[in-house]
């Protein structure tokens, strides 16, 4: 997390990483939830994504 929100890291193509490597897909979903689920409960909203596969949380400004 920064001054202004976190940062989640996913993978560019998610769907050619399940195609080859489920186990490493599964770890991932894993690993978004861990970062997504605590953060929409404090109130985070994901507020774009890069081309190179980072989401971007801000706090909701109706909290």
């Amino acid at each position: 997390m920064d001054s202004s929100g976190l940062w989640c890291r996913v993978p560019t193509d998610i769907l050619s990483v399940r195609r080859e490597d489920p186990e490493l897909a599964a770890r991932w979903r894993a690993a978004v939830r861990e970062v997504f689920v605590p953060a929409l409960a404090e109130g985070f909203v994901a507020v774009g994504v890069s081309r190179d596969g980072w989401y971007r949380l801000t706090r909701s400004k109706q909290r």
